[in-house]
């Protein structure tokens, strides 16, 4: 409830004081933000790994320069994960990973290769539109993921509010 405020430049400094009252509340610290989204981010990243089936064998990749690669059955599913931005932020991201913060047998360099369906293997190409199609399928259910969400985030307000 808000208190009553009078008109005027008394009643602006009230409302002023009301309110910063109001966001100490409020407040949440990074470190729960960080916990909710991650677990939003969880979702997606089940979501990818449920609709990605591996190769049946070792792929041998050949460069005409440099060095010739085996690619492990499961790699692509095994790089697909869900990590934090940004240190200093909040927002998390889902899917395949690639790089040298992933192992080798996690690194998905080739994620967008098999996204698109430009690799030349024999047989019908299972994880074409995979991260794509989990995207889109998941955009019908984004309401409801934000209303957790939003709940998430109304719940951990609430125990504050009870504390203080």
């Amino acid at each position: 409830m808000m208190p009553q405020v009078t008109p005027g430049i008394q009643g602006m400094k009230q409302l002023e004081i009301a309110l910063k009252t109001m966001a100490k509340h409020y407040a949440m610290h990074n470190e729960e933000i960080r916990k909710i989204n991650g677990t939003a981010a969880a979702m997606f990243e089940r979501a990818m790994k449920r609709s990605i089936t591996s190769y049946h064998s070792t792929i041998y990749v050949t460069r005409k320069s440099g060095k010739n690669l085996k690619i492990k059955r499961g790699t692509y599913k095994r790089s697909i994960g869900s990590w934090l931005i940004n240190e200093k932020g909040n927002a998390y991201w889902a899917g395949p990973r690639s790089g040298k913060k992933v192992g080798s047998t996690k690194d998905a360099w080739f994620a967008y290769i098999v996204e698109s369906d430009q690799q030349f293997i024999e047989g019908q190409n299972d994880n074409k539109n995979v991260i794509t199609n989990v995207i889109k399928s998941r955009s019908k259910n984004i309401d409801a993921w934000r209303v957790r969400q939003f709940k998430a985030y109304q719940q951990k307000v609430q125990q504050k509010m009870q504390r203080s």
